[in-house]
């Protein structure tokens, strides 16, 4: 990890000189290729390391910009009235999506929905902030009651929101003229729930995906419901332009970071870095082969186990 830490020094280094924080310094200087090619090699293996998982927040598209950390994605969908915010990370680093949003230009306090894909703590630990500061906060009808369970067996770590708003396959949601189709996608969570909505480069609409968890858990009927998670992603998957992951170190591709890169070196006339639709079918592709190993090995076990 020398190269991580030996990045993270340049680059406070360089903030601490031009006398900004690292949020400020975020809003006015993208991160360079070797600031997001060195530390991204660590993101995954120091997901305790607060120097390095509170990486500046970027913008990626006209209307969505990363606001999470390293280990964890949370995303902000910009509309004409108001924020939608998607997935929530850790609860320790609750600040540090309020911060990045603030760091943009934005104002927490206009996120009228938080949407939670998945409900463990990594993904809705500033769900809680979010709903007292009067978001909305919606998630999938029987995730909350995972949640819900979880949190009574004081196994949630972290604080839970209240009910709020219930998904469920078929709904759609539209504020300021953006609006998001919902999905179930069971598999990951009882209720993980994935969405499409519309995305904008320089004016060229796209339509971006969220696989809300993309690897099943535990269980035959967990892998059952992934399984069938992942052949309904397939007859989607043609009209998908971007996937928006929100674990950046594992989904889609080992390229999130590279694409940050290049998103940032990006000339004129250069195609979009994450409008890549052939690698999006091929991550289902892959998503079905770990579907599949997933229920074999269900099946084999013995009853009980």
């Amino acid at each position: 990890m020398r190269h991580v830490k030996k990045t993270l020094s340049l680059v406070a280094a360089g903030w601490m000189v031009l006398g900004l924080t690292a949020f400020e310094a975020a809003a006015q200087t993208p991160a360079g290729a070797d600031t997001w090619n060195s530390v991204a090699a660590g993101l995954e293996e120091e997901r305790g390391n607060e120097a390095l998982q509170r990486i500046p927040p970027f913008k990626v598209f006209d209307n969505l910009y990363y606001v999470g950390v390293g280990y964890t994605g949370s995303w902000l969908i910009t509309t004409d009235d108001g924020l939608i915010l998607l997935d929530a990370v850790d609860q320790r680093y609750a600040d540090h999506v309020a911060a990045s949003i603030r760091a943009l230009g934005f104002d927490p306090d206009d996120v009228r929905y938080l949407i939670i894909g998945q409900a463990h703590a990594d993904h809705l630990g500033a769900a809680a902030s979010f709903q007292q500061a009067g978001t909305t906060v919606g998630m999938g009808a029987e995730d909350w009651t995972f949640m819900e369970e979880a949190a009574a067996a004081d196994r949630l770590r972290a604080d839970a929101p209240r009910r709020d708003l219930e998904i469920n396959e078929g709904d759609t949601l539209t504020l300021g003229g953006t609006t998001l189709r919902f999905y179930s996608t069971p598999g990951h969570t009882p209720g993980t729930i994935s969405f499409e909505f519309p995305v904008l480069d320089n004016g060229t609409p796209y339509v971006a995906f969220v696989f809300g968890g993309s690897a099943p858990a535990r269980g035959l009927e967990a892998a059952e419901q992934f399984m069938k998670t992942v052949e309904r992603i397939e007859q989607l998957q043609d009209r998908v332009d971007v996937s928006v992951v929100n674990h950046p170190w594992r989904q889609m591709d080992p390229e999130f970071w590279n694409r940050v890169d290049r998103l940032q070196q990006r000339q004129a006339d250069e195609p979009h870095p994450f409008v890549d639709p052939a690698r999006f079918r091929a991550w289902i592709q892959e998503a079905r082969v770990e579907a599949t190993t997933a229920l074999e090995a269900a099946r084999a076990e013995p009853a009980g186990q």
